[in-house]
């Protein structure tokens, strides 16, 4: 998906100013991807609100990022790459890419 170093801990070597302003942007565009919020592409005050909310995770291929049954207590978008939902059986049964999102509201 998106990562920077294996570890996705990137930012811990800028100022924290600048984690900020990065962070900003990085997770607007993530949000401008995403079809649930393309209807709020002009209201500025709703994704800078939602932006700011966002904690990024970046997995490295092969990381299990939720699994059936568990509890939802997050939404997570696919800001690139692929991600596959396999189920009980060892099976794909979808493909998420860029802009698809899954996981509790």
């Amino acid at each position: 998906v998106m990562g920077f170093e294996q570890d996705g801990h990137f930012l811990h070597e800028v100022p924290e100013e600048l984690q900020g302003r990065l962070l900003y942007v990085i997770n607007y565009n993530i949000l401008k991807k995403v079809s649930l919020f393309q209807i709020f592409h002009d209201n500025e005050d709703f994704l800078s609100a939602l932006v700011l909310s966002l904690e990024p995770h970046f997995v490295v291929p092969d990381t299990e990022v939720v699994r059936a049954g568990d509890v939802g207590r997050e939404m997570f978008l696919v800001s690139r790459g692929e991600l596959r939902v396999i189920d009980s059986a060892g099976d794909v049964v979808a493909t998420l890419s860029t802009g698809q999102y899954f996981g509790e509201m």
